[in-house]
């Protein structure tokens, strides 16, 4: 098992660092063999505090961009409830296909079309009123859907405002 405190640099930082460091020793035999040592000193200086900020810099924005990737996963409430309420109009939109399917076949059955004609028989009439209700319901959930839609339009614009 590994232990918990080792820590592995990936190799495009190790190579950032190999290639400041280099710079910087180049920098250094100039400016040593310029005969102004402490140009020297402070390049050296300079150099060290450059990197310490990129890397907290870049540890920092490699935060930031993961926070941002993980935090955008997940659905709102709201949009989870509005995928739910399209499942369910598909589910009441079949209900509505196998009732009309049925009301069909029984009056394929009795010699006429069911729907548009005047129900015959008690089976019918039930077939006929559970036909009426699921559309009802059909199209009372499909309003809902457009509304809450449109409240998610609205929601989005508010904040695209807000960022811009």
């Amino acid at each position: 098992m590994k232990p918990a405190t080792t820590v592995r640099l990936p190799r495009f930082y190790t190579f950032v660092i190999l290639i400041v460091v280099l710079f910087s020793a180049v920098n250094i035999i100039v400016l040593y063999y310029g005969r102004n040592v402490m140009l020297a000193i402070q390049a050296i200086d300079t150099w060290v505090g450059v990197m310490l900020l990129a890397l907290i810099g870049s540890m920092f924005i490699g935060m930031y961009i993961a926070y941002r990737l993980l935090a955008m996963r997940a659905f709102s409430p709201f949009e989870r409830e509005m995928m739910e309420m399209r499942v369910d109009v598909a589910d009441m939109k079949r209900s509505v296909e196998e009732v009309r399917a049925r009301l069909d076949a029984a009056g394929a059955g009795a010699g006429a079309s069911a729907v548009g004609a005047a129900p015959h028989g008690r089976d019918e009439q039930e077939l006929l009123a559970q036909l009426r209700e699921a559309e009802e319901r059909l199209r009372n959930t499909e309003r809902m859907l457009q509304e809450r839609e449109a409240e998610l339009e609205r929601a989005r614009l508010v904040s695209a405002e807000r960022k811009g």
